[in-house]
């Protein structure tokens, strides 16, 4: 991966719950490529990165935290290990009052503490804004929907232009983009309330949205862009629609979830971005690991040696997106060496 000064490098990721574990290695190698004995932080290399769910989780640790790829994975599991722990059990009267309410699976209230005790480990407060009044070399955004208005919402440490947007605190961009569906409950933000989910229904791959918010930045960005490079979390698994509402429900939020399919229509509809002008080199690319995540749910924590394993022996095997879609354009090799594996820090942040 070369980087050339002066041009634009927009980095996308996917939402996929402890399956982001995944994500984070095939970074951390990327920048190991770029220098093996002293790699640089992803905000130093992009000045774009933009995410969905556990992918925007991810883009606040890496853009708006600046935290390195050891601090940022070990920051990850510790996350992933505190919050994906099932709600005490109800008692009759608890259930009962429950049944006409629903919750999330996992506890909110560890899902903030992680996130706030992530951010104070940086050195920042916990009320610092996502946007801090002043530009910001590496800039980010996060995807989460709101409940009153469906649609896709985006908070950033940056002013786009337009009318202002809601400009919440970190932790509470992080707590939106991370609120899955079932998994926790909404977050209200702002003066009025307002409501938010994760933006995983809709924009579980924010590549597109990524081109569009440089395009806004960068009103000349397109002849600027070295790449834009698309990380996701897994190939889904295949299911048969079934027969029954329930499993006709769980098929069709699967497919508004799937990141893989948008990864090939954005290179479809981009054909300029797939194949450099001169076909020397890929502007877009896509990472990800083809087998051996499609069955690992999105709150396994116990699977995360099966997450290291395959990112490893998947690696070798990542293509640009193009040369899947229409058997056109170069395939691109990228070697991906001396991963994590499955020696992990613990999870304290020291």
């Amino acid at each position: 991966m070369c980087l050339d000064p002066g041009w634009l490098r927009v980095l996308s990721l996917d939402g996929g719950g402890i399956r982001g574990l995944s994500s984070l290695l095939v970074l951390d190698a990327l920048m190991k490529q770029i220098d093996p004995i002293s790699p640089p932080k992803p905000c130093e290399v992009f000045d774009l990165i933009g995410g969905t769910s556990t992918g925007g989780l991810i883009a606040i640790m890496l853009g708006r935290l600046n935290m390195d790829m050891a601090s940022c994975i070990r920051a990850y599991r510790y996350m992933s290990e505190s919050i994906f722990k099932p709600r005490e059990t109800l008692n009759i009267a608890a259930k009962v009052l429950a049944k006409y309410h629903v919750r999330g699976r996992f506890s909110s209230s560890a899902l903030e503490k992680a996130i706030k005790t992530v951010i104070v480990s940086t050195g920042k407060s916990v009320d610092e804004l996502m946007h801090p009044g002043i530009e910001q070399k590496c800039k980010i955004f996060v995807c989460a929907v709101s409940r009153e208005c469906p649609g896709v919402i985006r908070f950033r440490n940056y002013r786009p232009s337009g009318p202002a947007p809601l400009n919440p605190r970190i932790w509470e961009a992080a707590r939106a983009t991370s609120a899955a569906t079932s998994f926790f409950d909404p977050i209200a933000i702002g003066p009025f309330g307002q409501e938010f989910l994760d933006g995983a229904t809709g924009a579980n791959n924010p590549v597109e949205i990524a081109l569009e918010e440089a395009r806004d930045i960068w009103p000349n960005a397109m002849p600027r862009l070295q790449y834009i490079i698309s990380i996701g979390t897994g190939e889904p698994s295949l299911a048969a629609f079934g027969d029954n509402l329930m499993s006709i429900g769980r098929t069709l939020i699967r497919i508004s979830t799937d990141a893989n399919a948008v990864a090939t229509q954005f290179a479809r509809a981009h054909p300029e971005l797939a194949v450099g002008g001169d076909r020397s080199r890929y502007i877009y690319q896509r990472f990800n690991v083809s087998k051996g995540l499609e069955n690992i749910k999105l709150h396994e924590t116990a699977k995360i040696s099966e997450i290291a394993s395959a990112t490893h022996r998947r690696s070798n095997s990542h293509r640009n997106v193009r040369s899947r879609c229409d058997n056109q354009g170069y395939p691109r090799e990228v070697s991906v060496q001396k991963m994590y594996g499955l020696g992990y820090p613990s999870k304290s942040l020291r």
